[in-house]
């Protein structure tokens, strides 16, 4: 799902109906139980989900490949958004990766129309980035450095987080209402002034 997700952004490399097709994969995602979900979250904050959490939305707000969004209120008032990873994922992901790199290899020495997009590098590449993603205190450290480069800038807010309630593979953070920038480029009516978001 992951690479398929990459490669939609890439109709340059798999065509445009291609990339059309996989874009469907950024939103079409199995989800994971509430239990699931509890356990992974008790375990990774070392207390009961109920302490932890004041409110703690059963249903998923999102769901993505590697994990899933839920959104709770923190018993000091904020709403936040609490990214939980799936569990077992690392041990799919490197199974996964030791398939398409064999693929790869094949169709690289194999296939000379293939041979051009260099497929085992891609791999490498693929490899390297997805390991670093599913590792949450990255995306944390990633979120803290980005505040702290622009900080002056108004038109730039990254969300609040919560390092009490953060590890590896628990990330939170203050909850936003947003616009997918898909569907502000997407959208025909003013709603939005698109010069003026591309400006800034």
């Amino acid at each position: 799902i992951k690479l398929g997700q990459l490669l939609s952004t890439r109709p340059d490399i798999v065509g445009d109906n291609i990339a059309d097709e996989l874009a469907n994969l950024q939103d079409d995602n199995p989800a994971i139980t509430y239990e699931e979900v509890k356990t992974i979250v008790e375990r990774e904050l070392h207390g009961n989900i109920d302490e932890l959490f004041t409110e703690f939305d059963h249903e998923h707000l999102a769901t993505a490949s590697i994990g899933q969004v839920h959104t709770a209120v923190l018993p000091t008032g904020e709403k936040v958004a609490v990214k939980i990873q799936k569990e077992g994922i690392t041990n799919k992901i490197d199974l996964d990766i030791k398939i398409m790199k064999y693929i790869a290899v094949r169709a690289d020495k194999w296939n000379s129309n293939l041979r051009k997009l260099n497929l085992p590098e891609i791999m490498d590449e693929f490899d390297r980035s997805i390991h670093k993603e599913i590792d949450y205190n990255n995306e944390y450290m990633n979120m803290q450095r980005i505040e702290n480069n622009f900080e002056e800038n108004e038109y730039i807010h990254i969300p609040v987080t919560y390092p009490k309630y953060c590890t590896g593979k628990v990330l939170t953070m203050e909850f936003i209402q947003g616009t997918k920038l898909n569907d502000v480029y997407e959208s025909q009516s003013d709603e939005f002034d698109k010069k003026l978001l591309a400006r800034n």
